[in-house]
């Protein structure tokens, strides 16, 4: 009997102590994602007896393992991906190449979500509906370098791989034991979406090999989206509706890369903590960040603005940029019409491949910007057409 006090002080202090508040903000988190980061078993998720993953109780709504990037092939055409591993019970997803101007589906993979780990490299995989192909995406702490990879199980089939370097600071929107930042509020119930985890953003390769078909290979930017939401307050399961009204939103150059999430609060219900509103400006080849200390993110209005103006100022500098949407997916985005305070509101999400220009002045010298990203959009429309 005399050990048992020590047996319990050594759980005690492996269990995370788990705060579900919010903040305003999570931008001064500066730190490396572990492995631990990567998949946080015993925070968010807990390992079943199938090495599968599912969710310790909560009110867990999603979880993000997506991954978007930009860029060309060695012929100089643009290349676009879309891809995500739906987590234990989502729906089904198809990952998406862009190339010689439409979109081509990759096989459609669905839950559960598989984990293993080894050494300084953590996975997660999945696999296909038909049972033919298995997608994983594995990231290796010591080297900061996350794999992609879909194969078939056995025989020939469509191979990709897409291997990216994260080089700067993360984009942190919290810790996974919170605190979490505001994301959005719910069109369907009165509460909101809030959320943790990270972006990490850098360079990747990629290699796209289609059987009759021939190799198409790729290089440019990435990011990657690690993130989990939560209900807050706790509430109904089902019957949340949409999350209004957020901007999500990356854009990359060799020489600096920017990350940023700002939302709108629509409905007449007092958030825990101010909506969202942080970004990060990164100079990987000088090993330099700083959080934004003041921005300002407008568009030209409506529910699929084409375009939108960026400023904001951080310890060493001020950026002035415009954006200019190349490419929408889908093509419209849908419209969707009611929300609890609002039977007539509009809204929809959707995507977008942004080209932004301007300029970043850093330590007294400017930087043309003429960089290209993804950023992710909700809108509403309130039944008066004024907000």
């Amino acid at each position: 009997m005399g050990k048992l006090p020590l047996v319990i002080a050594a759980l005690t202090l492996a269990v995370p102590v788990l705060g579900w508040e919010t903040t305003p903000s999570n931008i001064g988190i500066v730190d490396v994602p572990t492995g631990e980061d990567f998949v946080p078993i015993g925070t968010v998720f807990e390992l079943l007896d199938d090495g599968s993953l599912g969710y310790i109780p909560g009110p867990w709504t999603q979880s993000c393992f997506i991954l978007v990037a930009v860029g060309r092939t060695e012929g100089g055409r643009p290349f676009l991906f879309q891809g995500r591993l739906p987590f234990t019970g989502e729906g089904a997803f198809a990952p998406k190449v862009f190339l010689g101007g439409r979109w081509h589906l990759l096989p459609t993979f669905r839950g559960p979500l598989y984990y293993e780990s080894s050494g300084p490299v953590t996975t997660v995989y999945e696999f296909d509906t038909a049972h033919r192909y298995r997608q994983a995406l594995s990231y290796n702490e010591a080297e900061r370098i996350w794999t992609y990879r879909i194969e078939p199980l056995e025989g020939s089939g469509v191979r990709f791989t897409l291997t990216g370097r994260a080089p700067g600071t993360p984009f942190w929107m919290g810790k996974f034991s919170g605190p979490y930042i505001v994301h959005g509020a719910y069109t369907g119930v009165e509460a909101f979406d809030i959320w943790g985890g990270f972006w990490d953003l850098g360079t990747f390769t990629a290699e796209l090999s289609v059987p009759g078909r021939g190799r198409v290979e790729a290089r440019g930017h990435f990011l990657f989206d690690r993130a989990t939401h939560r209900v807050e307050p706790e509430g109904p399961g089902k019957g949340r509706g949409h999350v209004v009204s957020f901007s999500c939103l990356y854009l990359c150059q060799d020489d600096l890369f920017l990350a940023l999430s700002h939302s709108e609060n629509p409905s007449p219900l007092e958030p825990p903590a101010p909506f969202q509103h942080q970004a990060r400006i990164n100079f990987p080849k000088e090993g330099r960040s700083f959080a934004l200390e003041w921005f300002q993110l407008v568009d030209e209005g409506g529910l699929q603005p084409e375009g939108l103006r960026l400023e904001g100022d951080f310890a060493e500098g001020r950026l002035e940029l415009d954006g200019e949407a190349l490419l929408f997916f889908p093509e419209r985005w849908g419209v969707s019409v009611g929300a609890w305070w609002d039977p007539e509101g509009e809204h929809v999400w959707g995507r977008a491949v942004i080209r932004w220009r301007g300029t970043v002045t850093w330590r007294g010298r400017e930087i043309p910007v003429d960089a290209t990203g993804w950023g992710e959009f909700t809108r509403f429309l309130g039944g008066c057409g004024c907000g």
